[in-house]
C-alpha cells in the first residue's frame, strides 16, 4: 500500500555544538543563488524555464542552486487514473504569495529579491519572467554576503543524515536570520505538457498509456529535476539569532525518508538537500547544496567544462567533479585526452567536502589550433579506494572552429533586402551568405544606432553580433541584437523595421567583423556557424571611435611595417607628431608615448603571441587605431 508522506512522523534531531566549522568557509564570500521556481506539469512554458536554469548552473556550477516548486494552478495531479502527482504540501498559495502574486507560469524568484528594471510579473514584486533568470543569478552572484553556508547529506538505511553549517563573517543587518532546508528529489520521470522544449530532458516522445493521456494533450515522458518534496524545517524556516560577526551555527538532522512522496516513489539515488539564509522571509544572504550520497568513497566527472564548438586560443578546457561519497575527498587526479593522444593529468588541490562539486581548469592547456574539424575529449578522475569507477570518465566530441561563411535558403524572401546603419547601405538579392565586408561605417562608443533591416517574408528573428576582441568568432557576449523578431506573424511580401543596435561604453575601439543572421519562426542559434533552413547571413565591417564628432587621421599619413610580425614594428608618421597607446586583446593598455614625425618602432617580442590595439591620436583630437599582429 502506498504511504502518503504526510502521514509519516519525521525524525528531526537538532544539535547545536560549540565545535569549529568543519565544512563551511570562515572567508567573506560572495552570494551563492538559490532559484525558487513556480512550474507544472501542465505548464507549456515550463521546460523552457527548466532548459534556463539549467544553463545558469552550467555557467556557474556549485553557485546556483534550483528549487523547483509543482503548486499553483499548473501543477494539479495529471491523471484521473491516479497518476503522478508532484504536488508539494505547499499548494495552498503560499509561493505565490512568497513572489507576490506570480500570475504567469513559470515564475521564480533569485535569492528572493526584487531587481529593479527585470521583468516582472507584478511590479515590485520577487516573481521573475524567465527572461529574467540569468541576468538576475548573475547580479546576485557580484554581491557580497555576510554570512557563509555549507551542507553535507548522506543516506545511512532509511535515515537521511544532514549537516549544515553557517559561520557570518560580518554582521547582520537585522536580528534575526532564518534557516532553510529543502529536500529535492531529481530525474524523476513523468509527463510533461509540451516537453520538446526542453529536448535534452525528454525521455520519450511516444504517449506513456500509464498517465492515461491522448496524443492530444502533447504530454511526453520527461525528466523532472530539481523537485521540491519538503522543507525540513517549515516553510518559514528556524530562528537564528546568534547573527553578529565570529558567530558559528550547526545543525545535525535526522530525516526518515518515506516510501513515497505523494504516489511518487523514492528513490535515494536522487534525493538533494538545498539549504539557505533568509532576512525574514525575503532577501536569501546564501545557499549551499549536496547531493545525499550513498557510497562511502565515491568521486565522479559530472561535465566537461568546455563550449562548442572550440575556439583556439579563447576555449579553456577543465571539468567539473563531484564528490558522491559519504566521505570528504582529497589526493585525487584528473586527466585529459585528445583523441588517441597524450594522456596529460593534474592533481586536485585540497579537499572536496562530501557532496559537493567543484570546478576544475586545467593549468597544461591543449593547443586546439593543432586540430580541425571534429575532436573526442576523454576526461578522467582516479582515487583509491574509490567505490565506483564507472561513473569516473566521460567523453564528448566538439567541433573546432574556424571562421565559417554559414549559408541558408532565402530563396522564398528569407533575409535580407536591405542593411542600413550609418554609412552602411546595402541592397542585395538573395545570397545565402554574403560577404560585404568591404563596407564600413563609423559607430560612436555607448552608441544607440538604428539599423534598418528590409526583408522579403514575414516572421524574420535577426540576430547581430560584432566582433569586438577580433578572434573571429562570435560569442554571447558579443551580441548587440538578440532576436528580434522582423513582421512578427506575417508571410511573403516587404517588411522594412528600424532596430536599436546598443553598443557599450567600454568595448574595444577600432575595427570589427559585424555578423547579422536571420531565421524564419525561431530563434537565431547561439552558435554563429550553424545553419537552419531558411534565413541568411551576412558580414560587414564597423570600426568603433570614442566619438562621431572627432575626425579620423588621413590613412595615407600612416605606414606600419611589418604586420604580423614577430613583435618588432616599425611605424613610419608624416605630417605632425602624434601620440600613441597600445592594448592588449583584454583592454589593458600596456605602451604608450609619442610618435615624432619619421621613422618610429614597437616593440612587442616581451609579449604573448596574439592580437594588439595601436590607438593614434594628433594635436586635433583626431583619432585612428590599427591591429598590431604578432605571431
Amino acid at each position: 500500500m502506498k504511504k502518503n508522506y504526510l502521514t509519516l512522523v519525521l525524525l528531526f534531531l537538532f544539535v547545536y555544538t560549540s565545535n569549529s566549522q568543519t565544512i563551511v568557509s570562515t572567508d567573506p564570500e560572495n552570494r551563492k543563488a538559490v532559484v525558487e521556481e513556480l512550474t507544472g506539469i501542465h505548464c507549456w512554458a515550463c521546460p523552457d524555464g527548466h532548459r534556463i536554469l539549467d544553463d545558469a548552473k552550467a555557467a556557474y556550477p556549485g553557485q546556483v542552486f534550483a528549487i523547483k516548486s509543482h503548486s499553483g494552478g499548473f501543477a494539479w495531479d495529471c491523471t484521473t487514473t491516479g497518476g503522478y502527482n508532484f504536488n508539494t504540501q505547499w499548494n495552498n498559495g503560499e509561493y505565490e504569495t512568497l513572489m507576490q502574486n506570480a500570475g504567469a507560469y513559470p515564475a521564480a524568484s533569485v535569492n528572493r529579491q526584487v531587481f529593479d528594471g527585470f521583468p516582472h510579473y507584478v511590479s515590485g514584486g520577487t516573481a521573475l519572467s524567465r527572461s529574467g533568470w540569468f541576468a538576475a543569478v548573475e547580479n546576485v552572484l557580484s554581491q557580497p554576503a555576510y554570512v557563509n553556508i555549507a551542507v553535507s547529506a548522506s543516506i545511512v538505511d532509511s535515515n537521511l543524515e544532514i549537516l549544515v553549517e553557517a559561520y557570518y563573517t560580518d554582521n547582520s543587518p537585522v536580528a534575526t536570520n532564518y534557516l532553510h532546508v529543502a529536500i529535492l528529489q531529481d530525474e524523476t520521470n513523468g509527463p510533461q505538457f509540451t516537453a520538446s522544449l526542453n529536448p535534452d530532458y525528454v525521455v520519450s516522445y511516444e504517449i506513456n498509456p500509464t498517465y492515461g493521456h491522448s496524443a492530444e494533450t502533447e504530454e511526453l515522458e520527461y525528466r523532472h529535476m530539481d523537485r521540491l518534496v519538503d522543507l525540513v524545517n517549515g516553510f518559514n524556516g528556524e530562528q537564528i539569532n546568534n547573527t553578529t560577526a565570529g558567530s558559528f551555527i550547526s545543525r545535525s538532522i535526522t530525516y526518515e525518508l518515506p516510501e513515497y512522496y505523494n504516489d511518487v516513489a523514492v528513490n535515494t539515488n536522487e534525493i538533494k538537500v538545498v539549504a539557505f539564509i533568509s532576512e525574514t522571509n525575503q532577501n536569501i544572504i546564501n545557499g549551499a547544496g549536496s547531493i545525499a550520497t550513498t557510497q562511502q568513497n565515491d568521486i565522479l566527472v559530472s561535465n566537461i567544462g568546455l563550449d562548442d564548438p572550440v575556439v583556439p586560443g579563447v576555449s579553456e578546457l577543465g571539468l567539473v567533479v563531484t564528490n558522491n561519497g559519504a566521505n570528504d575527498a582529497s589526493n585525487f587526479s584528473m586527466s585529459y585526452q585528445i583523441n588517441d593522444g597524450e594522456i596529460i593529468t593534474e592533481y586536485f588541490s585540497g579537499t572536496l567536502a562530501s557532496g559537493n562539486e567543484s570546478y576544475f581548469t586545467f593549468s597544461n592547456q591543449p593547443d586546439f589550433s593543432n586540430y580541425e574539424g571534429e575532436i573526442n575529449i576523454t576526461i578522467s578522475v582516479e582515487m583509491d579506494g574509490d567505490d565506483d569507477t564507472s561513473n569516473d570518465s566521460i567523453s564528448e566530441v566538439f567541433s573546432i572552429y574556424s571562421y565559417c561563411a554559414p549559408s541558408m535558403d532565402c530563396s522564398y524572401g528569407d533575409g535580407f533586402q536591405l542593411v542600413q546603419i550609418g554609412d552602411i547601405n546595402n541592397t542585395s538579392g538573395c545570397e545565402g551568405y554574403g560577404d560585404f565586408m568591404d563596407q564600413s561605417t563609423d559607430i560612436e562608443l555607448g552608441s544607440t544606432n538604428d539599423l534598418t533591416i528590409t526583408t522579403g517574408y514575414g516572421n524574420q528573428v535577426i540576430k547581430v553580433w560584432i566582433d569586438f576582441n577580433d578572434d573571429l568568432y562570435f560569442s554571447n557576449d558579443e551580441v548587440v541584437v538578440d532576436n528580434y523578431v522582423v513582421a512578427q506573424g506575417s508571410a511573403a511580401g516587404e517588411y522594412t523595421e528600424t532596430i536599436p543596435l546598443i553598443i557599450g561604453d567600454n568595448v574595444q575601439l577600432g575595427e570589427h567583423i559585424m555578423r547579422l543572421k536571420s531565421n524564419w519562426q525561431a530563434d537565431v542559434p547561439e552558435n554563429p556557424c550553424e545553419t537552419s533552413q531558411y534565413g541568411e547571413t551576412e558580414d560587414y565591417t564597423v570600426n568603433i571611435v570614442e566619438s562621431l564628432s572627432v575626425s579620423q587621421i588621413d590613412h595615407s599619413l600612416i605606414n606600419i611595417y611589418p604586420n604580423p610580425s614577430n613583435g618588432e614594428f616599425n611605424v613610419r608618421v608624416r605630417g605632425e607628431d602624434l601620440d600613441f597607446e597600445v592594448f592588449n586583446i583584454i583592454g589593458q593598455r600596456i605602451l604608450f608615448g609619442k610618435f615624432p614625425v619619421g621613422e618610429n618602432s614597437i616593440n612587442l617580442t616581451d609579449f604573448e603571441d596574439g592580437l594588439f590595439i595601436l590607438k593614434l591620436r594628433g594635436d586635433g583630437g583626431e583619432t585612428r587605431s590599427y591591429k598590431l599582429i604578432k605571431n
